[in-house]
């Protein structure tokens, strides 16, 4: 089962003890709900559009993905949970490539590093950080493997 959130939107001015959003979610490439939190500190809402109901996801994730790291806590995994996740997953995808602008950004000893561009050219900066540690891995937003490590690395670290 592949679940992913589209159209998110993150209305942080709202968001007092939990993220205020609304979002679509797609199960298997079809829509399968309409998602939202008031950011009040209450439970996520779910308005099915879909074949799938929440009771299904969450027996499916229980079963397939059963307990999750997440913010450094061993939590059950179902719907609301897996919806946490992409979220953060994509707000640090953001911030991922925000700061890749004005840094180079890599993964280091499974620990994202960044190393600030301070005017200088990037391909040659790259190339002397490659010559001082050739087992560092550059991100680039094309390479989107070495994109997902980084995130899972980030979000896992939180």
């Amino acid at each position: 089962m592949k679940i992913e959130l589209r159209k998110l939107r993150i209305a942080k001015q709202l968001s007092e003890e939990s993220t205020a959003y609304s979002a679509e979610i797609w199960i298997d490439g079809e829509r399968a709900f309409l998602a939202s939190n008031r950011g009040t500190g209450g439970c996520d809402f779910y308005q099915p559009v879909g074949r799938h109901t929440v009771q299904d996801v969450d027996a499916w994730l229980l079963q397939n993905r059963s307990t999750v790291a997440y913010r450094g806590l061993g939590v059950p995994n179902d719907l609301e949970t897996e919806v946490a996740m992409l979220m953060d997953g994509i707000e640090v995808t953001k911030r991922l490539k925000r700061l890749m602008r004005t840094n180079i950004v890599a993964i280091k000893d499974n620990e994202v590093v960044s190393y600030p561009l301070k005017g200088q050219d990037p391909e040659k900066l790259k190339a002397a950080l490659l010559a001082r540690n050739p087992a560092l891995a550059i991100l680039d937003t094309a390479d989107s493997e070495r994109m997902d490590l980084a995130v899972s690395l980030i979000v896992a670290a939180c």
